[in-house]
Protein backbone atom coordinates (compact mmCIF):
# COMPACT_ATOMS: atom_id res chain seq x y z
CA UNK A 1 0.00 0.00 0.00
CA UNK A 2 1.09 3.53 -0.77
CA UNK A 3 -0.14 6.88 0.55
CA UNK A 4 -1.21 9.54 -1.95
CA UNK A 5 0.45 12.88 -1.20
CA UNK A 6 -2.61 14.81 -2.42
CA UNK A 7 -5.58 13.04 -0.80
CA UNK A 8 -3.70 11.17 1.94
CA UNK A 9 -5.50 7.87 1.27
CA UNK A 10 -3.83 4.46 1.31
CA UNK A 11 -4.07 2.92 -2.13
CA UNK A 12 -2.67 -0.03 -4.04
CA UNK A 13 0.46 0.62 -6.14
CA UNK A 14 -1.48 -0.04 -9.38
CA UNK A 15 -3.50 3.11 -8.62
CA UNK A 16 -0.39 5.26 -9.17
CA UNK A 17 1.28 6.13 -12.48
CA UNK A 18 4.78 4.82 -13.13
CA UNK A 19 7.72 7.14 -12.51
CA UNK A 20 11.09 5.48 -12.85
CA UNK A 21 12.88 8.54 -11.44
CA UNK A 22 11.66 7.74 -7.91
CA UNK A 23 12.71 5.04 -5.46
CA UNK A 24 9.27 3.44 -5.48
CA UNK A 25 8.93 3.63 -9.26
CA UNK A 26 5.56 5.36 -8.87
CA UNK A 27 4.27 8.94 -8.81
CA UNK A 28 3.54 10.45 -5.39
CA UNK A 29 -0.10 11.28 -6.24
CA UNK A 30 -2.68 8.69 -7.26
CA UNK A 31 -4.23 8.48 -10.73
CA UNK A 32 -7.51 9.93 -9.46
CA UNK A 33 -5.82 13.02 -7.95
CA UNK A 34 -3.63 13.45 -11.03
CA UNK A 35 -6.67 13.29 -13.29
CA UNK A 36 -8.40 15.99 -11.24
CA UNK A 37 -5.26 18.15 -11.31
CA UNK A 38 -4.94 17.77 -15.10
CA UNK A 39 -8.63 18.60 -15.60
CA UNK A 40 -8.38 21.78 -13.51
CA UNK A 41 -5.14 22.79 -15.21
CA UNK A 42 -6.82 22.40 -18.60
CA UNK A 43 -9.85 24.44 -17.52
CA UNK A 44 -7.63 27.24 -16.23
CA UNK A 45 -5.47 27.30 -19.39
CA UNK A 46 -7.97 26.23 -22.03
CA UNK A 47 -7.30 29.03 -24.52
CA UNK A 48 -3.50 28.79 -24.42
CA UNK A 49 -3.69 24.99 -24.79
CA UNK A 50 -6.03 25.32 -27.77
CA UNK A 51 -3.74 27.93 -29.33
CA UNK A 52 -0.70 25.69 -28.84
CA UNK A 53 -2.49 22.68 -30.39
CA UNK A 54 -3.78 24.75 -33.31
CA UNK A 55 -0.29 26.13 -33.99
CA UNK A 56 1.27 22.65 -33.77
CA UNK A 57 -1.25 21.23 -36.24
CA UNK A 58 -0.62 24.08 -38.69
CA UNK A 59 3.17 23.72 -38.49
CA UNK A 60 3.12 19.90 -38.67
CA UNK A 61 0.16 19.36 -40.97
CA UNK A 62 1.72 16.54 -42.99
CA UNK A 63 2.86 14.63 -39.93
CA UNK A 64 -0.52 15.00 -38.19
CA UNK A 65 -2.36 13.75 -41.30
CA UNK A 66 0.03 10.81 -41.68
CA UNK A 67 -0.38 9.73 -38.06
CA UNK A 68 -4.16 10.15 -38.31
CA UNK A 69 -4.35 7.98 -41.43
CA UNK A 70 -2.12 5.30 -39.89
CA UNK A 71 -4.21 5.25 -36.73
CA UNK A 72 -7.42 4.92 -38.76
CA UNK A 73 -5.99 2.02 -40.77
CA UNK A 74 -4.75 0.23 -37.63
CA UNK A 75 -8.18 0.54 -36.02
CA UNK A 76 -10.44 0.33 -39.06
CA UNK A 77 -12.61 -2.50 -37.72
CA UNK A 78 -13.02 -0.84 -34.34
CA UNK A 79 -13.94 2.45 -36.06
CA UNK A 80 -16.54 0.72 -38.23
CA UNK A 81 -18.03 -1.10 -35.26
CA UNK A 82 -18.25 2.17 -33.33
CA UNK A 83 -19.96 3.87 -36.29
CA UNK A 84 -22.47 1.02 -36.64
CA UNK A 85 -23.31 1.07 -32.95
CA UNK A 86 -23.57 4.86 -32.92
CA UNK A 87 -25.87 4.88 -35.92
CA UNK A 88 -28.20 2.27 -34.45
CA UNK A 89 -28.25 3.85 -30.98
CA UNK A 90 -28.93 7.37 -32.29
CA UNK A 91 -31.62 6.04 -34.57
CA UNK A 92 -33.36 4.31 -31.63
CA UNK A 93 -33.18 7.44 -29.48
CA UNK A 94 -34.69 9.68 -32.18
CA UNK A 95 -37.50 7.19 -33.01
Amino acid sequence: MMVCKKCGKNKKPDQFHDDYNTKTGKKSSCKECRSEYDRLKYLMNKESIKDYNRKYKEENRDRVLKVSRESYQRNIERNREYARNYYHNVRKVKA
